[in-house]
């Protein structure tokens, strides 16, 4: 369904659809429980969602 560059490993964080603003969550059944790992990716791409929100402010502040 989604291209070998999209597609969800075992973080929720992708380089190529993080690129795209695409975040998915809760794509495996890890051992330690599925709403704990969700806790966590969402806070991983809530991270990942400021830092390229930052990163784009400061380049139009600061252009090179």
């Amino acid at each position: 369904m989604l291209q070998p560059g999209i597609q969800p490993g075992r973080s929720a964080l992708n380089a190529r659809a993080s690129e795209l603003g695409l975040y998915l969550i809760g794509f495996h059944n890890p051992v330690t429980g599925l709403l704990r790992e969700i806790s966590i990716e969402a806070e991983q791409i809530a991270d990942d969602i400021s830092y390229r929100r930052n990163r784009r402010k400061a380049a139009e502040i600061l252009p090179v």
